[in-house]
């Protein structure tokens, strides 16, 4: 579990003889260590009427700060206020921060449930980061999944440890040549639209997911969208991470703009375009918008960690994502794999013709999805189901 000043994030790893496989990761990314000095502040400011100055602002946060960690340290301290010390508490700063420490629990569960995983199945818990080290943290995870989280590794040398590897991983370097490592999206992406609730009256600010959280990447996913008037020529992509269904709740990483989408006669896709997101283990997001009528197209990328790769590294990564982008219902195998299936069906009859239109919908299923893993294990179904047939045929 990773917790900094500011984001939750928690990851269910598995690993075993030197592989280190992501089953799902979700976080939060308004919630960290900078929360509960805000609140502590709040609080103390409450409780002993305290007002600090405007201009001061900054310095008495830093006091809170101070306070914050040592409490984490020993079980009451004290604050000078109004030329005098008043005494202040580990309690005190549990049950003033008690509304935050509650946001931690639906995290970790959902990251459980998407990893179909129940707490007795979980062999070890790690903390990294340095809001890590509160009490409050490490008692509410310990009752939450009825085990004692790890203390052997100091949780700010685990950060840095692990941004180490990832680079050697990024860069291949030859001390982590025995090492793989699987991982997944940890928050869902997309971008925001507008709903017709109501006849005649459109809502601005809704989520559309593009790539679901614990999406196995490298990954590339697209979606069709269409302006709202057919005289619209420009349209502002809006992009965010996150979780909830308004976009106010969620993380904005950037935007784009796109131009020619005014709708003439006899265009065959009228203010349609397609949205393209394609993400890889470095946390970087590239995102394709392209006018469905004229091809023309819009490109932008984001790092989830600005500075971290070098340019070089930003364009070795992207070439690596160019085979990902076509859609897996345009690839040759997968056409002449529908094409065989649906001349198998009209010979077919009965109960065999039900049961490869079973095969074939799971099929078509999974090239909508776009998920590799889906389309590979129902690709395989269908190929199984049709095999004897066609060997029949070749004898």
């Amino acid at each position: 579990m990773i917790w900094g000043g500011g984001t939750f994030d928690v990851t269910l790893l598995e690993s075993f003889e030197g592989v280190v496989e992501v089953k799902a990761s979700s976080g939060e990314s308004r919630l960290g260590g900078e929360d509960y000095t805000d609140a502590f502040a709040q609080w103390i400011e409450r409780e002993f009427k305290w007002n600090p100055p405007a201009v001061d602002s900054r310095r008495w946060r830093e006091r809170v700060e101070v306070l914050k960690r040592e409490l984490s340290k020993q079980t009451s301290t004290t604050i000078t206020l109004h030329g005098k010390e008043a005494p202040i508490t580990r309690d005190d700063f549990i049950s003033s921060t008690a509304e935050i420490t509650a946001r931690l629990r639906p995290v970790v569960r959902r990251t459980m449930r998407d990893a179909g995983l129940t707490p007795k199945q979980i062999d070890a818990v790690l903390l990294v980061g340095g809001a890590s080290r509160m009490p409050v943290v490490y008692d509410d995870l310990r009752d939450l999944l009825g085990m004692e989280p790890s203390r052997t590794l100091d949780p700010d040398r685990v950060v840095a440890l692990g941004a180490a590897v990832q680079q050697a991983l990024v860069a291949g370097d030859s001390a982590v040549k025995d090492l793989v490592l699987t991982d997944v999206c940890p928050h869902t992406l997309g971008i925001e639209t507008t709903k017709e609730l109501v006849r005649g009256h459109r809502e601005h600010g809704f989520f559309a997911p593009i790539i679901e959280r614990n999406t196995m990447v490298p990954c590339s996913r697209s979606e069709g969208f269409s302006t709202l008037s057919p005289e619209q020529d420009e349209l502002a992509i809006q992009v965010y991470q996150g979780e909830s269904r308004l976009v106010k709740d969620n993380r904005k990483i950037g935007k784009l703009h796109i131009k020619g989408l005014r709708a003439r006669p006899g265009q065959k896709y009228p203010g349609q375009v397609d949205v393209r997101f394609s993400y890889d283990m470095n946390g970087l997001l590239e995102v394709d918008i392209t006018i469905k009528e004229t091809g023309q197209k819009v490109t932008k990328v984001f790092e989830q960690r600005p500075g971290t790769l070098s340019a070089e590294q930003i364009a070795a990564a992207l070439r690596k994502l160019q085979p990902l982008k076509t859609n897996p219902a345009d690839r040759p195998e997968n056409r002449a794999r529908l094409e065989r299936a649906n001349r198998l069906y009209a010979d077919l009859s009965g109960e065999m013709r039900r049961s490869l239109e079973g095969f074939l919908e799971a099929f078509e299923a999974a090239l909508i999805s776009q998920e590799r893993e889906r389309i590979a294990a129902a690709a395989q179904d269908l190929d199984t189901f049709m095999a004897p047939f066609f060997r029949e045929n070749d004898g």
